[in-house]
């Protein structure tokens, strides 16, 4: 049963990930081709983390009181309608805007899904778990941005939005359908108590890892937002 669960809810990490690689190359293309400048063009990447890193605490603590199926379902409700306000943006705000809802909806997602991964992992399997989790986003993130391009290529960039909204719909249909809502841990950590953010800030380990994703993140965010901008600009379509 374990690991039924963690296919179901890697395959949703999956198709998620699909659709934000399809985006996220084509997105400096679209906000260049609204107007915006280098700045505007970094602020609609940082828009969508600033709301994600704001919001992802709250969501997380709300998933262990609240259960996390029906808050993926919500997130991923809020991505399908998100996916289609990239196609009504006018401008860079309105893409900034956009982004930070995006960023909302995100939260409720990936964070809770692999939460949810976390739990159901086997005593002595959690870094099995954790890894095929992974290596669902990774696929997914790594398969879309080839699909963006074709999409985009012989159909437009409003075609990656559809695709995203359409992928994200799916996933919902899978978590709906699939996943199931009521788990029980099966690691050797059992549920706790949720625990303040200062307590876990005390963490010498924790303060560790929040480091090295920290500046892992901003390197990988400054290639996302600028690398298919210097592409297009040596020549490459």
């Amino acid at each position: 049963m374990a690991h039924r669960r963690l296919f179901v809810v890697s395959l949703i990490g999956f198709v998620v990930l699909l659709g934000v690689g399809i985006v996220v190359p084509i997105l400096p293309l679209y906000a260049q081709d609204l107007g915006a400048n280098a700045f505007q063009i970094g602020m609609i990447f940082a828009s969508f983390s600033l709301s994600k890193t704001i919001f992802t605490p709250i969501i997380g603590g709300l998933s262990d009181v609240t259960g996390r199926k029906k808050l993926i379902i919500l997130g991923l409700g809020a991505y399908t309608v998100v996916a289609l306000m990239y196609v009504l943006a006018i401008g860079p705000l309105t893409l900034i805007a956009v982004r930070s809802i995006h960023g909302v909806a995100s939260a409720f997602i990936l964070p809770v899904a692999m939460s949810y991964a976390g739990l159901i992992a086997k005593q002595g399997e959690e870094g099995l778990f954790m890894g095929t989790f992974n290596m669902a986003l990774f696929l997914g993130m790594g398969t879309g941005p080839f699909i963006g391009g074709v999409l985009t290529r012989f159909f437009g960039m409003d075609t990656a939005f559809f695709a995203l909204s359409l992928l994200s719909l799916l996933a919902l249909v899978i978590t709906w359908g699939m996943l199931p809502g009521s788990i029980r841990a099966t690691s050797m950590h059992e549920p706790r108590r949720p625990q303040s953010l200062g307590i876990v800030f005390k963490s010498r380990m924790m303060k560790g890892l929040l480091v090295s994703r920290l500046i892992n993140s901003i390197g990988r965010g400054g290639l996302l937002a600028f690398l298919p901008l210097l592409a297009t600009a040596r020549g490459i379509d």
